[in-house]
């Protein structure tokens, strides 16, 4: 998918990709006893690009959640997938996967892995991520439910993701995400 037609299929699709919650940060989502498996994105939702997790409070709500879901039942999905950032998330955080797929968000292969490994149907995933245009339309398109963190780490640089974000907030502007 090129960027263009991603553009088209959120300003087409408005009314299907909504949010449940307008949420800030991580650490003010709730547990739900209905959702039994959480993939979350890691750039923008843990820490800043490639960087480690320095907000206490999101360290905090992670421990949380490891502790009150069952083993295996928190999955990291990012499409910037270093083997440092593999090795960091295993090391601090026991029983988080961190996925790796060869095709990237949008496509929603990783979500079908977590539907594989887990056996856990999709109305009880949910995902986690900062960006309409990656992790909500593999949400979307793979229907499980999702909440988008409004408030992003960091700032980005690339020319691409500028496009991207700035699409991004005009969508959350206008239809008041």
């Amino acid at each position: 998918m090129n960027i263009k037609k991603i553009i088209k299929f959120i300003y087409k699709n408005y009314k299907k990709i909504r949010t449940e919650k307008k949420i800030k940060k991580i650490y003010n989502i709730k547990k739900n006893a209905k959702i039994k498996v959480f993939i979350i994105d890691y750039d923008g939702v843990l820490a800043s690009q490639n960087k480690k997790i320095k907000d206490k409070r999101i360290d905090k709500w992670m421990n949380k959640n490891i502790k009150e879901q069952k083993k295996n039942r928190i999955f990291i999905l990012s499409n910037l997938q270093k083997s440092s950032k593999k090795k960091y998330i295993e090391k601090k955080y026991k029983n988080v996967i961190f996925l790796k797929t060869k095709r990237k968000k949008p496509f929603s292969d990783g979500i079908y892995d977590v539907f594989i490994m887990t056996n856990i149907s999709p109305s009880k995933i949910k995902i986690i991520d900062d960006r309409i245009f990656t992790g909500i339309i593999s949400a979307v398109n793979a229907k499980t439910k999702y909440i988008i963190i409004k408030k992003t780490l960091y700032k980005y640089k690339k020319k691409i993701y500028k496009r991207n974000n700035y699409h991004n907030n005009k969508i959350h502007r206008k239809y008041n995400y």
